[in-house]
């Protein structure tokens, strides 16, 4: 199974919001940390914003962040959303279909299954299950760490 490289940026995008514990992220900020083209990553963030996985704000210190905790955000419902249309072969997308063996077919059962099969095991899974360990995602990457309560005084 493969999927786009749409895909694969929201869930980019996902996990450096999912590691920033809440802090607002520029879409500039994540596209120079992980070395991706910024209008690619702005795409991909729209369509997270429109769909409810993160919030975004414009102006001086505006940026995105997670719409919710990451345990409650299915990596499968992401897929889902970003794959869209997307079969693995011509059969399994909608429109019609050129291939010549498509009445008498079987293949395109096996294949739809092993899709549901794919996309089952991603509805397991949830952002949460997909972050780093936050030294580590730290040390290979140029994003701050979020700022440390500081202690109240009396």
């Amino acid at each position: 199974m493969q999927i786009s490289s749409f895909s694969d940026l929201t869930l980019r995008i996902l996990i450096c919001l999912g590691m920033q514990s809440g802090r607002s992220v520029s879409t500039r900020e994540i596209a120079d940390a992980l070395d991706l083209s910024f209008d690619h990553l702005a795409k991909a963030a729209q369509l997270l914003s429109r769909h409810g996985f993160v919030i975004a704000s414009r102006g001086r210190g505006g940026g995105m962040r997670l719409a919710r905790d990451p345990i409650e955000i299915s990596i499968g419902k992401v897929v889902r959303l970003t794959e869209a249309g997307s079969g693995l072969v011509e059969c399994l997308r909608p429109g019609p279909v050129q291939c010549k063996l498509n009445p008498v077919c079987c293949l395109k059962g096996i294949l739809s299954d092993a899709n549901e099969a794919f996309f089952a095991s991603l509805d397991n899974k949830t952002l949460a299950d997909a972050l780093p360990n936050p030294k580590m995602f730290r040390r290979h990457l140029d994003f701050e760490p979020p700022p440390k309560a500081q202690p109240e005084r009396s």
